[in-house]
């Protein structure tokens, strides 16, 4: 990945890990005694160790150039704790941390790495009728009554990734109607 972004750009500015185990990849929904061993390695898996791996191949080209910016998508989740879905939740808190730790460890470089929480967010071409039943009881618990769309965090992704944030790393910024206040 980061050879061919390098081979076509030359340089890499920004990354966006968004790789995530949720609704389109069925998981578990119950106590944490009755998640499968194998599900939550996996769920750890994709969900933390994937921007890890992608944060490693892609940061010595931004400390080379001595600028980029780093956006890892969490979940409001994270902040109001989603009963019924710990392997889930965990792995985005965890999100949260490796943010703030790499944001430390990469700003003497000039590289900016913050998160992008948002609420449930309807990715699905095609939802079930289950799920938008889901989304739309969401969009009703929401300051914002509406269902969230992958467009209402492009402005946001924007901003953390552009120099208009040129002095914000460290951040979790909540994009969810006002779901979950932080």
């Amino acid at each position: 990945m980061t050879k061919e972004a390098l081979d076509r750009f030359g340089k890499i500015d920004g990354l966006v890990n968004n790789a995530a185990i949720f609704m389109s990849v069925p998981v578990t929904h119950s106590g944490f005694q009755d998640i499968d061993e194998q599900e939550w390695d996996r769920v750890m898996t994709v969900n933390i160790k994937g921007l890890w791996q992608c944060s490693r191949a892609v940061v010595p080209s931004m400390q080379e150039k001595k600028q980029g910016s780093i956006v890892n998508i969490s979940s409001n989740m994270a902040f109001n704790g989603g009963q019924g879905m710990m392997h889930y939740v965990v792995s985005k808190s965890a999100v949260v941390g490796f943010s703030r730790v790499l944001a430390r460890e990469l700003g003497p470089d000039n590289i900016r790495v913050n998160t992008l929480a948002p609420g449930s967010t309807m990715s699905e071409e095609h939802p079930s009728d289950d799920a938008m039943r889901n989304y739309e009881r969401t969009a009703s618990t929401r300051i914002l009554k509406r269902i969230e769309r992958p467009e209402d965090l492009v402005g946001t992704a924007l901003y953390l990734l552009s120099d208009l944030s040129s002095f914000v790393t460290g951040q979790v910024i909540l994009v969810n109607g006002g779901a979950v206040l932080h």
